[in-house]
């Protein structure tokens, strides 16, 4: 059976510690794209973790998905400190400005995290790999005619 890219990842970290999984999940988005089951897997034996351990830390964390695809994901961070500082209305917002653009092959997702580690400058959202701090419903109709004039979707 060829190595595949999962497992030349995981050679990578000969401590087979479960201080390694953020560094192993980070090095298979990067290469992937994604986090597949089959990584969440291998991670699992390779760590000796429970897959739902596995999949609770990656999660959390904003810069990890489980969906490999070429939509531009829209993230509002639903934090306590970005809910109290009125995030729905940035969900609103973002909501109302993709049935605008979307068709049936929508190319942005929105996905609503746990945290974005700005609570200081709430509420935050991304477009891409793109961050919004103190932002504003106003900022998200801009913040996506721009990701779109940048990046000819």
């Amino acid at each position: 059976m060829p190595v595949n890219i999962i497992d030349n990842i995981l050679k990578k970290y000969q401590a087979k510690e479960a201080n390694n999984l953020i560094s192993i999940l980070q090095d298979i988005q990067q290469s992937e794209g994604y986090i597949s089951v089959e990584a969440v897997v291998k991670i699992s034996k390779y760590l000796s973790l429970p897959t739902v351990k596995i999949y609770s830390v990656a999660s959390f964390y904003d810069q990890f998905c489980f969906e490999k695809g070429d939509k531009v994901v829209i993230k509002v961070c639903g934090g306590t400190s970005c809910h109290l500082n009125n995030s729905s209305a940035l969900i609103d917002e973002i909501k109302k400005q993709l049935k605008v653009i979307n068709s049936d092959d929508s190319m942005f997702s929105l996905q609503i995290v746990p945290c974005m580690g700005g609570c200081s400058k709430g509420p935050v959202f991304s477009i891409g790999d793109i961050y919004y701090t103190s932002a504003s419903p106003a900022m998200v109709k801009q913040a996506i005619i721009e990701y779109l004039a940048n990046h000819k979707l």
